[in-house]
């Protein structure tokens, strides 16, 4: 690859972001309040597709050269940034929903999974060969980028004595790395998941090559619940996060209040 290839790619880039309608709807979600990890795994989604497809108009000239590399890299950590900006933002809704002081927790870019990437491509054969080789792993590698800001923050969270919610959702069938067919995924199947961050799989981040599950969390169900009526136009009140901020009614305070209300506020502390 020479470098008016490399600079070409980069400007096309450039320019389909700008245009992109749905980075755009993301964006005004982010805007107004109402964005979750749900839409942070949409921008990753997005964002890949739109590199990915500038190299394969140009995959006869990927090989394994070092400058094909520094373009692979440098493409992979600008989705990286990119993508972290927007997952910042979300983490501060979340945190905002749920009531909590706490800035989000910014994971650093994961060098080592990247630089995974480039090195297939290196061992593979020049031309389009190669662009098939790091296709996958490229989009997988994108989408670790919001997998690791939930792990991060959802880790912090449960440490710092908080229950989060997770969700991990099944995206149906995919295309299998070998064959190139549409197929079903039991092994995504059985790793579906709603409910406390603390009880969730073993395996609930991991990713097969060519996966698009989604894996979000809140830092407790009320948070879910007021995101979800916020971007459903609902009025953001205190009947709302009372109804559906289920562990609202499980606290301590509430505890307390059912039991000043039944014994008095001396007897009620003990």
């Amino acid at each position: 690859m020479n470098e008016a290839i490399s600079q070409t790619i980069r400007d096309t880039v450039t320019r389909s972001f700008d245009q992109n309608k749905p980075l755009e709807q993301i964006y005004k979600k982010v805007r107004t309040g109402t964005a979750t990890y749900e839409d942070a795994h949409r921008f990753a989604i997005e964002l890949a597709n739109i590199m990915v497809d500038q190299l394969r108009g140009y995959a006869e000239d990927i090989n394994g050269d070092t400058l094909s590399g520094y373009l692979l890299e440098e493409l992979l950590t600008k989705h990286g940034r990119l993508t972290a900006l927007v997952c910042e933002s979300v983490q501060k809704t979340l945190n905002d929903a749920a009531g909590i002081g706490l800035n989000p927790v910014v994971p650093a870019i994961n060098t080592e999974r990247i630089a995974g990437v480039v090195k297939a491509m290196g061992n593979a054969e020049e031309g389009a060969v190669a662009f098939a080789v790091v296709e996958e792993p490229f989009k997988t590698c994108a989408l670790s980028h919001v997998d690791e800001w939930v792990r991060t923050n959802a880790d912090f969270q449960q440490r710092a004595g908080m229950e989060p919610w997770a969700t991990r959702e099944y995206e149906g069938m995919h295309r299998d790395t070998k064959t190139g067919k549409m197929r079903d995924c039991e092994y995504c199947k059985g790793l579906a998941y709603d409910g406390t961050y603390s009880k969730r799989p073993d395996e609930f981040f991991v990713r097969h090559l060519g996966c698009k599950c989604t894996v979000m969390y809140y830092p407790n169900k009320m948070a879910k619940g007021r995101i979800t009526a916020l971007a459903k136009g609902e009025a953001d009140t205190d009947a709302v996060l009372w109804n559906t901020g289920l562990e609202l009614s499980q606290s301590r305070n509430a505890v307390l209040r059912r039991r000043r209300k039944k014994y008095g506020k001396e007897e009620a502390r003990k």
